[in-house]
């Protein structure tokens, strides 16, 4: 299918790169001295390479700024560590994470942006004090985040704005959101019909062992990977 224009869009980082190394290996294989990359790439590049197809071709309605994620971070900080009355550890590097995943799922999930929705405790209620503060910093100078960047694809592909692949392969999405549907029915429309790729079911056999002691345990822990590395 790489052979025939076609573009695989993972499901996650991880396993765009191996499939990459598992098509470099095959071409390898087959004597091949010299091949073009593979088109595999991950959801989030593949949006942003998306992004940047149409501001080349000049069809993109806004002007905004695509912040990538070290600057979405700073921005994160900045505001946490302005606010009044914050213990220190809350500034910190999972916080900040965890406050950023939490954002995204916000809007791939269609998740209500309102007071109201965030009122269950304390916590929900603190967060959506910072993710607002967030929204309204980047808001000002037209900063775009990563999160929306599927919302602000889809004028483009309504008005036909964009050069869809020949083929479209999606593969290890365990569950796709509401955001990433919407932007795929678009596709449709467009008439890019993405093909679905599942992974063949592989038997397995848990089983369970009695351990004397803690150092029991870990002997036979260390022998499990001695022999799984030795395996492979």
């Amino acid at each position: 299918r790489l052979g025939r224009n076609a573009t695989i869009v993972t499901g996650n980082q991880r396993l765009a790169r191996i499939l990459r190394q598992d098509y470099n290996q095959y071409m390898i294989e087959e004597n091949y001295q010299v091949w073009p990359a593979a088109d595999i790439l991950p959801w989030s590049d593949w949006l942003q390479r998306l992004w940047q197809e149409a501001i080349l071709a000049g069809k993109l309605v806004s002007n905004g700024f695509l912040l990538d994620s070290h600057q979405e971070r700073q921005i994160w900080r900045q505001i946490l560590q302005t606010t009044d009355q914050l213990p220190p550890w809350l500034a910190d590097g999972l916080t900040i994470t965890r406050m950023m995943a939490a954002a995204k799922s916000l809007y791939a999930w269609r998740v209500p942006l309102d007071a109201a929705t965030f009122s269950y405790n304390e916590d929900s209620r603190f967060f959506f004090k910072i993710f607002t503060a967030f929204e309204r910093r980047c808001r000002e100078p037209g900063w775009l985040t990563s999160a929306r960047l599927s919302d602000m694809l889809l004028p483009v592909l309504q008005a036909d704005g964009l050069a869809l692949p020949g083929e479209l392969v999606l593969i290890g999405f365990d569950e796709l959101t509401p955001q990433q549907i919407t932007l795929l029915k678009e596709l449709m429309r467009a008439g890019c019909d993405p093909d679905w790729l599942e992974f063949s079911a592989k038997s397995s056999h848990v089983g369970k062992l009695v351990c004397s002691d803690s150092r029991d345990e870990l002997r036979l822990a260390a022998q499990w990977v001695r022999q799984r590395w030795e395996e492979n």
